[in-house]
């Protein structure tokens, strides 16, 4: 597995928990590729390509310079 791979399925499954118990809704703002990657101590490329596949997913909506928020989820 790829670090970019490890990268979006951790910031997959940590997403998809926190919507479970509520902590994220549809709307909230997730931290910037710049904050993760500092918490990650990963390169931003790493994190924007994670985030870019979880948009394709349908998990999170990348607003170009307003950030990346959770995306309207289908129940």
């Amino acid at each position: 597995m790829t670090a970019r791979s490890e990268i979006t399925n951790h910031l997959r499954e940590h997403i998809i928990g926190a919507l479970h118990v509520g902590q994220l809704s549809a709307g909230d703002r997730l931290p910037s590729i710049r904050e993760v990657a500092q918490q990650l101590g990963k390169n931003a490329r790493t994190i924007k390509a994670a985030y870019d596949q979880l948009e394709a997913e349908g998990l999170v909506e990348v607003r170009g310079r307003s950030g990346v928020f959770i995306a309207p989820q289908e129940v």
